[in-house]
């Protein structure tokens, strides 16, 4: 079939560049029985493993059933799934303006044509921990973020079922077997992005982060960002000398501002830890209730133990997290003992680049920018609300906790050593 004639058909022509790329591999492989996800038993298992309450059973097989019967729909849906766990390079900022196919499946189906697909990744996740020897609760503990992106899809279209097209990708990350969900915390091994280079005390094992260099900050010590280049700016500087044997750089504070304040390291008494590139364990907050500091705390201590066991040949040297719910403007809006505030200073804080809207879709399930409409369904969301409206500038942050730290956890170790001793900062 042709996917201008398939676009036509379903009232989705606009959408045809960002459909197109392996349309032709899609059809070339594109099975004669009935795709395996659109099957009542498959459904029934991979609902199961999901988490997904029986209750939404009829209304999820009855949109496979009309898919199945609709071949332009099942040729759309086969490379769909191609696309996301054939296709590793597809992903973010592209499957979010694909189809919302209202106009063949109806206002309440719509939706599961994405769920549908989301949760033909439980087999390939089964599989490949069977492979790795993982224990089924990992497993199952890791596929459920299909109930969890499903209660957020509804939580954004007044109850009705399906995945948020901007999440959609997601499930990449689960099908490469390299995502993992332990305890309270999800973790997958990647490269660190960067922003700063972490140094370790040799004799004190102090922690102390530098900004990267050619980093634009604004005055306060955030990182630069879209309508901020007007303001007032700075660059920081890292330099390392090796005939000097130092490290020379601007600080960054563990409560994730950088200071105007350049100190020069001794790479003698400093060890230098981590910088771009290093392996780190990318860390992830699964919605969905409380996040008690014991339970995130032995959720990062069985972190490094499992992956150092599947993954014996990417030794990782800590965590690290981007995220709005590490966003230093917190502090000022919750109370000092809540899970979330404890929990964000027992890492090291450090600017990222951070968009206005960072973190409002997962707080208020929409980023329109119509913060007086915004729900106030939670007291969090109220807080957070009262806060916005009353001029703040919402940032996320990065945070990092490292390996060697693991047994630290739960004494705020980063912030009652900085700043290192002997540094007038």
């Amino acid at each position: 079939m042709k996917l201008e004639d398939v676009l036509s058909a379903l009232g989705e022509e606009n959408c045809l560049e960002v459909v197109s790329p392996h349309w032709e591999e899609s059809e070339a492989c594109f099975p004669k029985e009935l795709l395996p996800f659109l099957q009542p038993e498959r459904i029934a298992e991979n609902m199961k493993w999901g988490r997904l309450a029986e209750y939404m059973a009829p209304q999820i097989l009855e949109a496979a059933e009309r898919i199945a019967e609709d071949a332009n729909l099942l040729h759309l849906i086969w490379h769909c799934y191609r696309l996301e766990y054939h296709h590793a390079e597809y992903g973010y900022g592209q499957f979010d303006i694909w189809p919302t196919l209202e106009k063949s499946l109806g206002r309440e189906l719509h939706g599961v044509f994405y769920l549908l697909v989301g949760m033909a990744m439980v087999p390939i996740v089964r599989a490949i921990h069977a492979e790795k020897g993982v224990d089924e609760k990992i497993t199952r503990d890791t596929v459920s973020d299909i109930r969890v992106s499903n209660w957020r899809h509804r939580k954004a279209n007044d109850g009705r079922l399906g995945i948020v097209r901007r999440e959609f990708a997601w499930y990449k990350n689960h099908a490469s077997g390299r995502l993992f969900r332990l305890g309270r915390l999800q973790y997958y091994i990647h490269e660190f992005p960067g922003q700063v280079e972490i140094y370790r005390n040799r004799r004190t094992n102090e922690v102390l982060a530098l900004a990267e260099d050619g980093m634009k900050m604004t005055d306060e010590g955030y990182i630069v960002f879209r309508g901020e280049e007007g303001t007032e700016t700075w660059t920081t500087t890292h330099v390392v000398d090796a005939k000097a044997n130092t490290a020379a750089g601007y600080v960054v504070s563990p409560k994730g501002i950088t200071l105007k304040q350049k100190v020069t390291l001794d790479l003698g008494d400093w060890e230098h830890k981590v910088g771009k590139g290093a392996f780190m364990l990318s860390m992830h907050i699964p919605v969905g209730g409380p996040m008690p500091l014991q339970q995130c705390v032995d959720s990062m201590r069985a972190a490094f133990e499992f992956f150092g066991e599947i993954f014996p040949d990417e030794p990782v040297v800590g965590i690290d997290c981007y995220s709005w719910i590490f966003g230093d403007q917190l502090e000022d809006i919750l109370e000092p003992d809540s899970n979330l505030i404890e929990f964000l200073r027992e890492g090291y804080l450090y600017p990222m680049p951070s968009p206005r809207d960072e973190g409002y879709f997962f707080i208020f399930y929409r980023n329109d920018g119509d913060l007086e409409n915004y729900p106030r369904e939670t007291k969090f969301q109220r807080q957070i609300l009262d806060w916005l409206l009353a001029g703040g500038r919402w940032r996320g942050s990065g945070w990092f906790v490292l390996k060697d730290d693991a047994e630290r956890f739960g004494s705020q170790f980063y912030r009652s050593n900085f700043p290192p001793k002997g540094m007038n900062l």
